[in-house]
């Protein structure tokens, strides 16, 4: 998860998102998943361009950062959490990403994306 941190860290400082940037946020993103629950290539690359392109320029705290990171890996662990820990995670994301001055639109489609990844993963729950 420090990865993710870092990850978000730097796009936030960043006005245009290098490639190869994004490339290594959606990696931290999968591996945040714990055992054989992954959710797909497609949905995390989709997750991690509108979440990263989202996040350029944006001002948060270190503490905000990590509340994201942490809430991320909750979300891709869909498996391995309680639906009312997704929800409060999810609940996170958004409180954190509205209190950096995310555009609503972008909003929306960061939580159908995270919506998307959390389902995936949850078919995996026993």
């Amino acid at each position: 998860m420090s990865r993710l941190v870092a990850d978000i860290a730097s796009i936030r400082a960043k006005k245009e998102m290098p490639a190869d940037l994004l490339k290594q946020f959606c990696v931290d993103i999968a591996a945040c998943a714990e055992g054989s629950a992954k959710p797909s290539d497609d949905a995390v690359n989709k997750l991690g361009a509108n979440l990263g392109a989202a996040l350029l320029d944006k001002k948060m705290s270190t503490q905000e950062q990590s509340g994201l990171a942490r809430d991320i890996a909750t979300m891709i662990n869909g498996a391995r959490v309680e639906v009312v820990d997704a929800q409060a995670a999810l609940n996170g994301i958004k409180d954190i990403l509205q209190a950096s001055g995310v555009a609503k639109t972008e909003l929306q489609a960061i939580l159908n994306d995270f919506k998307v990844v959390f389902s995936e993963v949850l078919k995996f729950k026993k």
